[in-house]
């Protein structure tokens, strides 16, 4: 009994510094804190520009005169003629168009901008800043990397699909953009495989601790173990939470993504973890009580759910990925078939057992 006792303090102990070093890691990864320093930024460059759209309005001619002010442009526009300006590195033309004025983020010919137009009457004031150069093709001269003022590497991308990368958003909290980190090498995307199966295994010790609890603990709160399980998840997947530094890899939905549910591979390998958390109490409570004969029926109806969750989860990790699961791409196959093919083989024996 003893060595019961201290086999579980010792798992509790090692979920727990688990978890605190992956936080640790998290918040020392590069490309978050790099991340982080960019939305500060942005939003300091939003408020300077809704400042410099007041000056505008107000001196429309004097603030033409401003060249470039504080890496800021302004266009003013009269009956849809481009009638004054500060600056020619905006290639936008003489009338406005569908592009320019616009407000939020635009793609020009030579890179990416935040805009801010304001209309009255027959003019129309225009204020933006370079978030990115863009160019077609690079060259000693022109280069595709960030203004001075943001601090990202140039293999950077901007997205405007707010289920890839780190979103951006504005004063508001409104979302703006998102940036995605360079594509992985062979080295890191390895890496990012090693980092995901540690997670996985984190998450699934807190899982079999919780599931413990649950049958040791006697009392009609243990049903607070399960709600409170679903109710992180359901939270952890509203908000990125404990993302951690995966890498590009695990969190891509072109690897994997059915529904905002399962938005990710990461995210589906803890969702089947606590599907299987779930089915284990369900059977846990029907053994060791007395079903009523007007309740018979219900094993077999959580049987027969859990049965199609199982189906459509399976059906969407072979339809809705990338991963390689096919014998004929042998060569193709990595981590994330190892892991994928464990799930299903996970889902089906906690079901089947």
């Amino acid at each position: 009994m003893r060595w019961f006792k201290n086999k579980w303090l010792f798992l509790v102990i090692l979920a727990v510094a688990g978890t605190v070093t992956a936080i640790v890691a998290n918040n020392s990864d590069r490309f978050s804190v790099k991340t982080e320093s960019f939305q500060n930024e942005f939003l300091q460059k939003e408020h300077a520009l809704k400042a410099f759209l007041g000056q505008c309005r107000s001196h429309p001619y004097t603030a033409s005169n401003k060249k470039k002010f504080n890496s800021l442009y302004y266009h003013y526009y009269k009956n849809d003629s481009l009638l004054y300006w500060n600056s020619n590195d905006l290639p936008v033309g003489r009338f406005s168009d569908l592009h320019y004025p616009a407000n939020g983020v635009i793609h020009l010919q030579n890179g990416w901008y935040y805009a801010l137009s304001e209309k009255a009457g027959n003019s129309t004031h225009c204020v933006s800043f370079l978030i990115k150069h863009d160019y077609p093709y690079e060259n000693p001269d022109l280069k595709n990397v960030f203004q001075d003022d943001f601090e990202l590497d140039k293999n950077t991308t901007i997205s405007l699909d707010q289920t890839e990368g780190i979103k951006i958003t504005d004063e508001q909290g409104k979302y703006i953009f998102s940036v995605i980190a360079s594509p992985a090498s062979d080295e890191s995307s390895a890496f990012s495989q090693w980092m995901l199966l540690y997670y996985c295994a984190l998450f699934a010790l807190w899982m079999v601790l919780c599931l413990a609890l649950f049958r040791k603990w006697s009392s009609p709160l243990r049903w607070l173990i399960p709600l409170a399980i679903t109710g992180f998840k359901v939270y952890a997947l509203s908000t990125g939470l404990f993302h951690f530094n995966l890498g590009s890899g695990a969190l891509d939905p072109s690897i994997y993504a059915t529904n905002k549910w399962f938005p990710n591979f990461y995210e589906y390998l803890t969702n089947v973890l606590v599907i299987c958390t779930l089915i284990l109490i369900l059977e846990q409570t029907l053994r060791s009580s007395i079903v009523p004969k007007k309740l018979a029926y219900l094993p077999l109806l959580g049987s027969i759910l859990f049965w199609l969750l199982i189906r459509d989860v399976t059906e969407g990790l072979v339809e809705n990925s990338s991963i390689p699961l096919s014998i004929d791409r042998l060569f193709s196959l990595n981590g994330y078939t190892i892991l994928a093919v464990f799930s299903i083989g996970l889902l089906l024996y906690v079901l089947y057992r």
